[in-house]
């Protein structure tokens, strides 16, 4: 696979030495997925607003003190709270980080949870300082992966979905092959990104190992997947299988 360009590779190993390489998002990228947030949380505390505005207007005259502190909280809320909670249902992403096809995820490429998505995201108001999030940009800047001082504190990297780079070999996708049970969160919750980057890349890369190679490789990557899930599907080659579970992510 060729890097795509502009894109710092951070490169873990597997419990089976397996070396998988995370594409960190730089910060053009970053910004724009934050841009799409910000505009998502401005509706959404302008719908929260409306909402309390309502409420308030029924306790009648004197309640303007109270609608002012309320409407406070709520900013603080959608602004702190609504990262957090996406992180944790989606698996690493916001509505912005989706759109630009990236994800939070541990330096270790697994999935992000509630004690690092709390610290990143607490930790915002330092990127913010002195204003306009110019400690957090040149912060960004400086690191070699692009990440702001939340990320460097709760040990975290934003990465690249896996590339097009297994395109071809998702041609062989049977979803309908696997357990219901297996839906799209619990894959990227099970496997993490180093579990799916595996896997793409095995899928991208498996034909170029020499013959004798490529169906062992195969087999160890999709043991370890059904070691992550559980419960084999019966009759499904380990290339389908792969394949699947790699299309089926990624809905």
């Amino acid at each position: 696979m060729v890097d795509p360009p502009l894109l710092s590779v951070h490169e873990i190993r597997t419990v089976d030495e397996v070396p998988v390489r995370l594409h960190t998002a730089h910060l053009g990228t970053r910004l724009a997925a934050a841009a799409v947030d910000l505009a998502v949380q401005l509706v959404l505390w302008g719908a929260l607003l409306a909402a309390l505005g309502g409420a308030v207007s029924e306790l009648g005259r004197g309640s303007q003190g109270w609608f002012t502190a309320a409407a406070g909280v709520v900013g603080l809320l959608v602004l702190w709270a609504y990262p957090t909670v996406f992180e944790l249902a989606w698996s690493g992403q916001t509505p912005g980080k989706r759109a630009l096809a990236l994800r939070v995820v541990r330096q270790d490429g697994g999935a992000v949870g509630l004690p690092a998505s709390l610290v990143r995201n607490l930790l915002r108001v330092a990127d913010l300082f002195p204003g306009f999030g110019g400690l957090g940009i040149v912060t960004a800047l400086l690191d070699t992966h692009g990440r702001r001082i939340g990320d460097l504190a709760a040990g975290t990297l934003v990465v690249h979905e896996p590339g097009p780079a297994a395109a071809p070999a998702t041609g062989l996708a049977r979803e309908d092959l696997l357990p219901a049970a297996w839906t799209p969160r619990r894959l990227r919750a099970a496997l993490g990104a180093d579990g799916l980057g595996l896997v793409a890349e095995t899928l991208a890369r498996h034909q170029g190992l020499a013959p004798e190679r490529q169906g062992p490789v195969l087999a160890a990557v999709a043991d370890r997947v059904v070691q992550d899930l559980g419960g084999r599907p019966e009759h499904v080659s380990d290339p389908v299988l792969l394949a699947s579970v790699l299309a089926r992510s990624r809905r």
